[in-house]
């Protein structure tokens, strides 16, 4: 695997946290290009719009991940199905 599929998996990153961490970013930007410096209502209202077109794809994520997977009994942390230790803890299931 590579550097950022381990990091996603340690630090339980999604895809639609680096969606909208991305388009958080543009809209950032986008806030700025307008005259007069920084405009909030610019930025409130795409990162809202991204938010909003995200929604439907992050919750299908959500039960997919929920749907396969199960809580380590010493950190809670969800462990998907077929993994033999916990990524939060290091706890080795084959022992348990």
């Amino acid at each position: 695997m590579g550097w950022l599929s381990d990091y996603n998996r340690k630090y339980n990153v999604t895809g639609g946290q680096w969606f909208l961490f991305i388009a958080a970013i543009f809209c950032f930007i986008a806030g700025f290009s307008g005259e007069g410096g920084w405009n909030f209502w610019v930025f409130f209202i795409l990162f809202g719009m991204c938010w909003l077109v995200s929604a439907p794809f992050r919750a299908i994520g959500w039960a997919n991940r929920r749907l396969n997977s199960r809580p380590c009994p010493v950190c809670g942390n969800r462990v998907a199905n077929g993994e033999t230790s916990c990524a939060g803890c290091g706890t080795d299931f084959r022992v348990r």
